[in-house]
């Protein structure tokens, strides 16, 4: 996953790119069509969104965002609390939750994909 931030005093426009690989393999019980079965799925997304800081000092911020959504396929949002060190170094833990809900004929992928963010930024 890769994220780039633009801010401008409480408001921010978003971007990331995330790519997930996940597998399982096992092995049939009675093996009578098939002897195991092997199952991988692999995504790449986008996001570009909007943020806001809802409260914010000198040292952190509490900030939401939206992403775009492309037609009704797919939602994502998230929630982070950020704190700043020092002027080159700040860090942000969070929650972010994506979905994607794409049908084409008999081919359905109905994922929700969730849970912590964390990340530190240098800022130049």
């Amino acid at each position: 996953m890769a994220t780039a931030e633009a801010r401008y005093d409480r408001y921010s426009i978003v971007g990331d790119v995330i790519y997930v690989k996940l597998g399982a393999d096992a092995h049939t019980h009675r093996g009578i069509f098939a002897d195991s079965v092997d199952v991988t799925s692999e995504t790449f997304a986008g996001l570009l969104g909007v943020g806001y800081a809802v409260l914010e000092d000198q040292n952190g911020h509490l900030g939401v965002w939206r992403a775009a959504a492309v037609a009704d396929v797919d939602w994502d949002v998230g929630l982070g609390l950020g704190y700043k060190f020092n002027d080159t170094i700040s860090a942000v833990v969070g929650y972010r939750a994506l979905g994607v809900n794409y049908e084409s004929d008999e081919f359905v992928f109905d994922v929700v994909q969730q849970g912590p963010i964390i990340g530190v930024s240098f800022h130049f």
